[in-house]
């Protein structure tokens, strides 16, 4: 894959209202360590891949239009018989399972829900603080991160709480078992810009440094996932 290539799937990775910081398309494809052999990655099945991408745009019209549930029976918890619902956003569609994020909005608190057979049942799979940022599934390896942007330690409704400053500290969690079970890495707590994976084992943060203060940037880099 051409430099100019991979630069180009860089930038798409990202969301479209995501804005990432001047340069760092240069600075992650000057980190990438060309010469080293990578481990491969098996390719996703093009029906799998075909399923995903019919799954997600029926999930953005479910979002937008929640009388759509009763005709694809996709019910997501609390979707009924509440004053205040949660809100969704859809986190990740793999060959054989659906993540959605939770967000409570009389609590901090965010839940990635997983289901395996279509949206009809949910499980809880991570509870964390935070505004939910993205997620990435490679195979059973996969990556979930969130970013503390001010005012996560308050429900949204919640009008007697005191929000704390923000602090853009980014909360990145690893699951090694296709979702079941996450596991918080190292990096919890480093001042965020942009997250970005290449795949299972490469990955990048560009962050603000804590030693030189705003408007100075450093790039965090991962070869083993961790």
């Amino acid at each position: 894959m051409s430099e100019e290539r991979l630069a180009v799937e860089i930038r798409d990775a990202f969301d479209q209202d995501h804005e990432p910081n001047q340069g760092l398309e240069d600075r992650v494809v000057a980190a990438i360590p060309w010469d080293e052999p990578r481990r491969r990655t098996l390719s996703r099945p093009r029906r799998a891949a075909a399923f995903a991408g019919a799954l997600a745009a029926v999930m953005i019209a479910v979002l937008v239009t929640p009388t759509l549930l009763s005709h694809i029976n996709i019910v997501f918890p609390g979707s009924s018989g509440q004053l205040n619902r949660p809100a969704y956003s859809l986190a990740s569609v793999t060959a054989d399972s659906l993540f959605v994020v939770q967000r409570d909005l009389m609590t901090p608190e965010s839940i990635l829900l997983q289901s395996r057979d279509g949206g009809r049942s949910w499980f809880a799979r991570l509870r964390f603080v935070g505004v939910y940022d993205g997620m990435e599934m490679f195979g059973q390896e996969g990556y979930i991160w969130s970013i503390d942007l001010g005012g996560t330690n308050c429900g949204a409704l919640d009008q007697s709480c005191r929000p704390q400053p923000a602090t853009s500290a980014l909360a990145l969690y690893h699951t090694s078992d296709g979702g079941a079970t996450w596991t918080g890495l190292p990096a919890n707590g480093i001042p965020t810009g942009g997250v970005y994976f290449l795949d299972s084992l490469h990955g990048w943060i560009d962050s603000t440094s804590p030693e030189v203060g705003l408007g100075h940037e450093v790039l965090y880099a991962t070869a083993d996932g961790a």
